[in-house]
């Protein structure tokens, strides 16, 4: 009956015909680890790595089954395909035990499974390094050589090291190269090819035509005007303080509208006219301040346009992050605030006294207290959130447009922007470039924008 020895070297055997044992080796334990993600054994000098002239290659049965169950069962295409061309290529030296994966250097292929007790030697079957350490323990009963393990397995290595067995650790330049699984280059090049089918396509859409806006001559706008300081005056003329006797040299058209005044003033005392007569001063300097100033609002107003613009979406995916950048000549003025623009509010005049108030002022009530009543709340009133989703800014001379999403097949309209003329005479059409730049764009969009007086 044959021995372990024989049984160890029935394949693979280092002897020569007339069966005299060669000169001693190095026995190299190859790991499932190594196979798949090192150079072939044929493309390491292992005499070198050992200090060694002569190397064995060992395979356990362990890294067989590895192997299988890796060509079979990987998620990963590259790594089946890598399982699978290392079995392709040991076959060869399973059916031809002498022949040298390179010089000095052979396979040698244990064909039978450890024989030695798992649990006594702190071993799991279920552990696939445990079963290569197993055959290694195994092994190294039977040969009084030196042995590695060559693996890159930090777990295994601390394993190794525990039962006093070498490993023997590879170089990072001997690893192969980290190609992209062909699995993920073919799902890489699906992706590539639907963002190309689907992508954005947007453009800046106008009052008219793509890439053209309109606007009328501002100077034929018709404002309407407003009364003067002295008409106001007129129409809202103080209450007359009754005098006990007729000025000296009144006329009679004088003494009559003294006599309407005087005749309208007894129904109140001293102190309610002169209150009145106050608040009508106040009033009066209010207006004159108003006046002056919807007197400039209205030299602005026939300079100024007001320009909507939105943003379209054509594609077939929608846009993320998108921003207009438009630029506007030097000469242009360019706002986005409308209060600036808006007609100042006119004043109001203080309630003249009327002789029916005094009924009413017998009964005491007070409107205000009632109105605040009315819009009290027993629950208390608690801010909501402001998510900003899309904005207009003026920087210098471009204007800034940016919105957070646009779907594909819809449109998004900003709010509206400014531009003013210095003079009437620089009323004029123009040009106005602007690129329009998304996070779903790999390049902006370019164009130019006309802005034709009409």
């Amino acid at each position: 009956m044959p021995g372990p020895m024989s049984l160890l070297l029935g394949c693979g055997e280092i002897a020569s015909e007339r069966g005299s044992i060669s000169k001693p080796a190095t026995h190299v334990f190859v790991d499932a680890n190594t196979a798949l993600h090192y150079r072939r054994p044929d493309q390491i000098d292992w005499c070198q790595l050992v200090d060694s002239s002569r190397v064995v290659l060992v395979a356990a049965p362990i890294l067989h089954r590895e192997l299988e169950y890796q060509k079979v069962h990987s998620p990963s295409r590259k790594i089946r395909s890598r399982a699978n061309a290392y079995i392709k290529w040991l076959v060869k030296f399973v059916r031809n035990p002498e022949q040298e994966v390179r010089k000095a250097t052979i396979w040698r292929f244990i064909p039978h499974e450890p024989q030695i007790d798992f649990h006594a030697c702190n071993l799991s079957t279920a552990i696939a390094d445990d079963h290569l350490i197993a055959s290694v323990i195994n092994y190294r009963e039977q040969i009084d050589e030196p042995i590695f393990v060559a693996t890159a397995d930090i777990g295994l290595e601390i394993k190794l090291r525990h039962r006093q067995i070498a490993p023997l650790i590879l170089e990072d330049e001997l690893r192969l190269p980290e190609d992209p699984d062909p699995q993920a280059k073919e799902l890489e090049s699906l992706k590539r090819q639907l963002s190309q089918q689907r992508k954005p396509a947007l453009s800046l859409l106008t009052n008219t035509e793509e890439g053209r806006y309109t606007f009328a001559d501002p100077t034929v706008t018709v404002i309407p005007g407003v009364d003067s300081l002295e008409d106001v005056r007129l129409l809202h003329p103080k209450l007359a303080v009754r005098h006990t006797s007729p000025p000296p040299g009144e006329d009679l058209l004088s003494r009559m509208a003294r006599v309407g005044s005087a005749f309208e003033s007894m129904f109140f005392s001293p102190e309610r006219i002169e209150r009145y007569n106050r608040e009508l001063d106040e009033f009066f300097e209010k207006y004159e301040a108003f006046y002056e100033k919807r007197s400039a609002w209205a030299a602005r107003k026939i300079l100024t346009v007001e320009a909507s613009l939105t943003l379209s979406n054509a594609g077939t995916a929608p846009a993320n992050d998108v921003d207009v950048i438009i630029q506007f000549p030097d000469d242009i003025a360019l706002t986005t605030e409308l209060n600036a623009l808006r007609e100042p509010k006119q004043p109001k005049p203080p309630k003249r006294p009327d002789p029916t108030d005094l009924l009413a002022s017998t009964v005491y009530f007070d409107k205000a207290y009632v109105a605040a009543l009315g819009r009290q709340s027993v629950f208390p009133q608690v801010p909501l959130p402001v998510v900003q989703t899309a904005s207009v800014r003026v920087d210098r001379q471009a204007v800034r447009l940016w919105v957070k999403n646009v779907k594909h097949g819809f449109d998004f309209k900003f709010e509206p922007i400014f531009f003013q003329f210095s003079s009437t005479d620089a009323i004029r059409s123009f040009s106005a470039p602007y690129k329009i730049l998304a996070a779903d764009l790999p390049q902006p969009v370019v164009g130019e924008m006309h802005f034709v007086c009409a």
